[in-house]
């Protein structure tokens, strides 16, 4: 099964692409739904602060390097995360097109799912002691990174390009900011598992991230192919950051187990 996992989710991932780039398919389809944003974002929020409390935890028993570095990076994805929720609230009253702040979010909410991935994935391996007070003060220079861009962005906001046109398509700023910095974030971090993608690297937990970032590639790749909100491609990439966070907690669960059969 472990074997499979990463040829099915590219196959997968390549057949939704092709299916977006060559096909009307999945086009004409949208769909404007009252709270769409909190719906698909708080699952997102939930399964970020899950990893994160995870990863540190297993480096307070472990002192794992991979999780010390991937468990900050989480918590600020979920804040990332929050600030769309709270820019993006999608009442009923206004489930059209906003084309304010709220897109910066989303797409900074991916870059630090990126960014984590490829930094764990690079960590070199063995252990990374880090003291409570060390501990206590990362947590504090990630908390306060994240309230700083929700302060910062909302702030700037008048000289800001909007991101999205009317009937709700991204701008194309929008498209190449986001194509752009999140696919160099993206090639960062399958560059950094190449051994797992060569098939050298054993570690679960190292082959749930890579499958993770590719989850999220190709999610973020749909939108940016067919850039419309409340389209097929919106959802799929909402959807996709939670579940590739699904695959890391599986790939955190593997590791448990399989440093318990060791011991």
């Amino acid at each position: 099964m472990r074997a499979v996992a990463l040829p099915l989710v590219v196959l997968i991932g390549a057949a939704y692409e092709v299916v977006l780039l060559f096909t009307p398919l999945l086009a004409p389809y949208r769909f404007p739904i009252p709270y769409a944003v909190p719906v698909f974002d708080t699952p997102f929020v939930l399964a970020a602060v899950a990893v994160a409390y995870l990863c540190l935890k297993r480096h307070r028993l472990h002192a794992d390097r991979r999780s010390a570095v991937l468990g900050p990076v989480c918590w600020l994805a979920a804040l990332l995360g929050l600030a769309h929720i709270l820019t993006q609230p999608d009442y009923p009253g206004t489930p059209g097109v906003n084309p304010g702040i709220a897109p910066y979010f989303f797409f900074l909410s991916y870059l630090a799912a990126f960014v984590g991935a490829g930094l764990a994935l690079r960590a070199p391996a063995g252990r990374l002691a880090l003291s409570e007070r060390a501990r206590f003060w990362v947590g504090v220079g990630f908390l306060a990174l994240g309230l700083l861009l929700a302060l910062v962005v909302p702030e700037i906001r008048p000289v800001l390009p909007s991101l999205v046109m009317r009937p709700g398509r991204l701008a194309p700023f929008a498209i190449a900011a986001g194509g752009i910095v999140n696919g160099l974030a993206a090639f960062g971090a399958l560059w950094a598992g190449r051994r797992v993608l060569a098939g050298r690297e054993a570690d679960p937990f190292a082959r749930c991230l890579v499958l993770a970032t590719l989850i999220w590639l190709f999610g973020l790749a749909g939108f940016l192919i067919h850039p419309f909100r409340y389209g097929v491609s919106w959802y799929v990439a909402g959807f996709a950051r939670p579940v590739g966070l699904g695959v890391i907690l599986l790939g955190l669960a593997r590791a448990q187990e399989t440093r318990r059969g060791a011991s």
